[in-house]
C-alpha cells in the first residue's frame, strides 16, 4: 500500500473537449504551490504520491487554499485485483474503532470486472463477517471509500473540503482597483476563484499621506498570493488630481469625478498590458457612488469590461467572505487612504454623465491623468 493524497474536482468535469486544459493547469498549480512533483491525473481525480503518511499534514492547509479542488483525502493506492483490495482494507480498518459503517465505492474503469454495487456489496459482508459490525447507510461511524481508478485502486476515509473554483490561470488576466478597504479584496478573491489571475491597481495621497494605505495594500495582495501565487503592483499617485479637482468643480460630484478618473488610468494601463477587464468592489447602494445612476455615470467612456463581483452582496455578506478568505482582519486595520481626502458632506446619488462632463471641463483632466499614469510604480508581490 502506498500513501498518496487523492484530489478530487466538480466543474472541471463539465469541460468536455476542454477537460484535459483544465487538468493540466490545476495538477500544475498543486506541483507549484505543494512543491511537490509527484503529482499525477487519474481520470475523475489528481494523485500525490507521499512518501509517508506524516506528508499530508504539511500538505493540508495548502490544498485548502488551490482553487479547482472540490476535496482531498489522504489515501492509500492498493492493486486493482479484488483478492489484494479485500486484504487491504480489512488491514487498514483494523487500526480503527468503529460500530457501524458504510462502503461507497465508485468504479471510473468501467472494464473492471465488478460494479460499484457489487464492491459495495462484497466489501462490506467482508467486514461484517470479520469485525462484527453494523452496516449503517444514514449515520455510519466510519465511511469507508473505494475507487477504482485506470490503473490502481483507493482506499480513503475523510474528505477535506476544498475551496472549489476553478483553477487560476484558466480565464485570462484582469486588474483590479483595490483600496486596501473590505470590498476590494474579496471582489479580487471572487474573479480568481472563477479562474482569472489578478494584479492590482492602488491609487495613494501620498505625501498628503502617510504609506500605511500601500502597506496595507500589498498585505492584502500577498495574503491573496496564497490563492494566485504572485501578482503585479500598480501604483497611482492620485493627490494632484484631487487637488484639481477640488478647487475646480462642484464638491457634489467629487467622489464620481475620482471614480471615472481611476477607470480611465486603470484602462490605459490595461490597454498596454493586456488586461481583460477591470474588477472593482462596488455593492449596488453601498456608498452614494455606488447607485445604479452613478454607476452608468462612471462606467461611460470606459471600453473594458468592467466586473463587479459583490454588486448584489449586502456589506455583511462580504465581510463573512472576507473572514472566510482572511483578508478582513488586514483590511480593518486603520489607515489613510485617498478615498477619505477631498470628500463632499452631501454627494450627488443620480449624475447624470452631460453634468459630470461639464465638470470635467473646468480643469484638465487629460493632463493630470497623463501625469498620473507617468509616475505610476511597478512592483511584484509575491507570497
Amino acid at each position: 500500500m502506498t500513501p498518496v493524497v487523492i484530489i478530487h474536482y466538480h466543474e472541471i468535469s463539465l469541460k468536455g473537449k476542454n477537460r484535459p486544459f483544465f487538468e493540466k493547469v490545476l495538477t500544475e498549480n498543486i506541483r507549484k504551490f505543494t512543491k511537490e512533483n509527484k503529482v499525477t491525473c487519474d481520470f475523475g481525480r489528481l494523485v500525490i504520491i507521499l512518501d509517508n503518511e506524516n506528508e499530508f499534514t504539511r500538505l493540508k492547509p495548502i490544498l485548502n487554499q488551490v482553487l479547482g479542488i472540490a476535496n482531498f483525502s489522504l489515501a492509500w493506492q492498493i492493486s486493482k485485483d479484488m483478492a489484494r483490495i479485500k486484504k487491504d482494507v480489512l488491514r487498514l480498518i483494523k487500526k480503527k474503532k468503529f460500530a457501524s459503517f458504510k462502503i461507497s465505492a465508485r468504479r471510473s474503469d468501467k472494464n473492471f470486472k465488478l460494479t460499484s454495487p457489487l464492491i459495495n456489496q462484497i466489501i462490506g459482508q467482508l467486514i461484517v463477517d470479520n469485525m462484527g459490525v453494523k452496516v449503517n447507510l444514514n449515520q455510519p461511524e466510519l465511511d469507508i471509500n473505494i475507487e477504482i481508478g485506470s490503473k490502481k485502486a483507493f482506499v480513503y476515509f475523510a474528505k477535506n473540503q476544498g475551496p472549489g473554483g476553478l483553477p487560476v490561470g484558466t480565464a485570462g488576466l484582469l486588474l483590479c482597483l483595490i483600496s486596501g478597504g473590505i470590498d476590494s479584496p474579496v471582489a479580487a478573491y471572487q474573479m480568481i476563484k472563477r479562474g482569472a489571475l489578478v494584479h492590482f491597481i492602488h491609487f495613494h495621497s501620498y505625501p498628503r499621506t502617510n504609506q500605511v494605505s500601500i502597506e496595507k495594500t500589498r498585505q492584502i495582495i500577498k495574503h491573496l498570493n496564497n490563492f494566485q501565487f504572485r501578482s503585479k503592483l500598480y501604483l497611482a499617485p492620485f493627490l494632484n488630481f484631487q487637488e484639481e479637482a477640488f478647487k475646480k468643480i462642484d464638491h457634489r460630484f467629487l467622489v464620481v469625478v475620482y471614480r471615472r478618473a481611476m477607470l480611465k488610468v486603470a484602462q490605459a494601463i490595461a490597454g498596454k498590458e493586456k488586461y481583460l477587464g477591470l474588477v472593482t468592489g462596488e455593492s449596488l447602494g453601498q456608498v452614494a457612488s455606488q447607485t445604479l445612476e452613478n454607476m452608468a455615470t462612471i462606467s461611460a467612456g470606459i471600453n473594458l469590461p468592467i466586473y463587479r463581483p459583490l454588486i448584489g452582496h449586502d456589506k455583511q455578506e462580504i465581510i463573512n467572505l472576507g473572514e472566510k478568505i482572511g483578508t478582513y482582519p488586514i483590511s480593518i486595520q486603520p489607515q489613510q487612504d485617498c478615498c477619505s481626502l477631498f470628500i463632499p458632506k452631501h454627494p450627488a446619488t443620480k449624475t447624470k454623465i452631460e453634468d459630470i462632463r461639464r465638470e470635467e471641463q473646468k480643469f484638465n483632466v487629460e493632463k493630470l491623468l497623463k501625469s498620473i499614469i507617468e509616475k505610476i510604480e511597478i512592483s511584484e508581490v509575491s507570497i
